[in-house]
This record gives structure tokens, C-alpha cells and sequence, in this order.
């Protein structure tokens, strides 16, 4: 369930008073309450998507408890809010999917197609 950052307590509150998530690393513009959402609120974490008001650029970001307090791991993306929360809890894909993708990108017709001239 996705939550406005202002209605929230736990890892909402702490952002708000912490200023963990202050502005955008694209535009640099502050980012307003309204545009940071909770995706997903666990003991000791958080998944937060967030929105640039300005430039509509947005953000990931994973906020755990460590030893040393909290972390913070962010990542810039083209997912919206709905795509986050669509894909948030699909299985990870295996070796042999990767293995795939591998041997697609190696064929040769493809390369083919792909090739500069």
C-alpha cells in the first residue's frame, strides 16, 4: 500500500525529520512532501519512490537500519510510481535466464542486424 510521506509515521517520519531525501540529483530543486511515496515499509526498512515536482525526474531509494544508523541506497530511474509497485515483488530472474540473454546477444543473425555500416 502506498502512502503520501505527510500521512505516515516510521520510515516516512524520519524522513521528513531528517532530511535524508532532501532534493534532486538531476534538477537540484527541494522535493516537496507530496511527490515522496512509501512503497513498502518493513521492520528496520523502507522502499520510497520519489518524483521531482520540478523536472519529473525519479528516484528509488532503499532506507535500512545499520549498525551505525541508517543507510541509504538511491538509484535515478525512468519507473513510475505504478511501475514500482508492479514490479516490486516479481521473482528475480535465474542463471539460466541470464544464460539466454547471453546466448541472444551472441548470435550471430542479431549482430548482424546491428552491425554499423
Amino acid at each position: 500500500m502506498v502512502e503520501d510521506i505527510a500521512n505516515q509515521g516510521g520510515a516516512a517520519a524520519y524522513i521528513n525529520r531528517s532530511k535524508i531525501i532532501k532534493r534532486c540529483p538531476t534538477c537540484t530543486k527541494d522535493y516537496k512532501k507530496q511527490h515522496i511515496k512509501v512503497v513498502e515499509e518493513q521492520t528496520g526498512s523502507a522502499l520510497v519512490h520519489i518524483t521531482c515536482g520540478e523536472c519529473k525526474q525519479a528516484v528509488i531509494a532503499f532506507l535500512g537500519q545499520t549498525n551505525f544508523g541508517v543507510g541509504l541506497l538511491g538509484l535515478v530511474t525512468d519507473l513510475t510510481l505504478e511501475d514500482t509497485k508492479r514490479l516490486h515483488h516479481r521473482d528475480s530472474f535465474s542463471e539460466n535466464d541470464l544464460l539466454s540473454c547471453v546466448e541472444i546477444i551472441q548470435n550471430e543473425q542479431l549482430n548482424i542486424l546491428f552491425t554499423l555500416r
